[in-house]
Formats: structure tokens, sequence, C-alpha cells
């Protein structure tokens, strides 16, 4: 039961001069650039980190980014916040393994003024070889110790999984 296409011809002439024919379909949405994930371990409590010489009020809010599931891959963009920890807008990063072998060497450098007491932004790369899927290691955050003292050494140590 199909009705000769003359029928129709009006209708369809007034759709086109009225542009109800010539509607653009609406431009698909930008998409927003992907975040990369940041892990799950190695979160602490309140995003507060007790240093070696049990400090709570040196070393916060750090983010392991460019993780998947949880796992660390390379290369670690590592950002966080830290006071009284920098030299020369820097302070030292090591991962190690599961055998505790340094995989990876790098500074953290600070994002603004270092020269205060308060808390600085800090980014920091690490690049490292694949490691066994499921192992673990570690983070080490170092204060940077220009003078060489014991006493003015202090590390965080933040358990990690590959």
């Amino acid at each position: 039961m199909y009705l000769p296409l003359r029928q129709y011809a009006p209708a369809l002439l007034a759709l086109a001069l009225l542009g109800g024919g010539c509607v653009s379909p609406p431009s698909a949405p930008t998409p927003e650039p992907a975040i990369p994930p940041v892990a799950e371990e190695p979160a602490l409590p309140e995003g507060v980190y007790q240093t070696k010489q049990g400090h709570l009020d040196r070393i916060r809010t750090i983010a392991l980014v460019n993780a998947e599931n949880g796992r660390l891959r390379s290369p670690l963009l590592i950002v966080g916040e830290a006071r009284l920890w920098y030299f020369e807008a820097t302070f030292p990063i090591r991962l190690l393994n599961e055998a505790g072998r340094e995989i990876a060497v790098g500074y953290a450098s600070a994002d603004g003024e270092w020269m205060t007491e308060d808390w600085v932004p800090f980014t920091a790369e690490l690049t490292f070889s694949p490691q066994p899927l499921g192992s673990r290691g570690t983070l080490v955050l170092e204060k940077d110790n220009p003078s060489g003292l014991p006493e003015n050494d202090d590390r965080v140590e933040i358990p990690v999984k590959f």
C-alpha cells in the first residue's frame, strides 16, 4: 500500500523552504582529555606521612599518577606537598624494587617559592623498567641534606605495588 511520491511533494517542498529538512545534526561533544588514574595504594590516612624522624608535618597529599588498577607503571608522576625539605628547590626521590634494589632515582622539584616554612607543591617523574606483576616496592622521599649530618637526614617510605 504505497502512495505515489507526488502526494508528498507539496509537504516536502514546504519543509525544504522552511529549513525543516536542512538541520545539521548536533555536533558531537569534544572529549575531555583523559586523566591518568591515581594509584589506590599507598594512600595513608588523611594524606599525612610520618617521616623516619617522626615528623607528621613535612610531607602530605601525595598522589601517584600513571597507575593502572592500583599498580605503578613507568613513567611515574609523583605530586604532593612538602615543607622544610627542599634545598635549591629540590629533594631526592628513589624507587626500590621488592629486593630493595634501586630501580629509579630522581628529584622532586618545588612548584613555587621553596624558601618558606609553608607547604610547597612538588612534582617528580621517575622512569623505570617493568617489574613483575604483583610485586611490591618502596617509594622513598628524602629530605635534601646538603650538610651531610645524620641528624638532618629524614625520609618517608611509601609501600607501592607494581
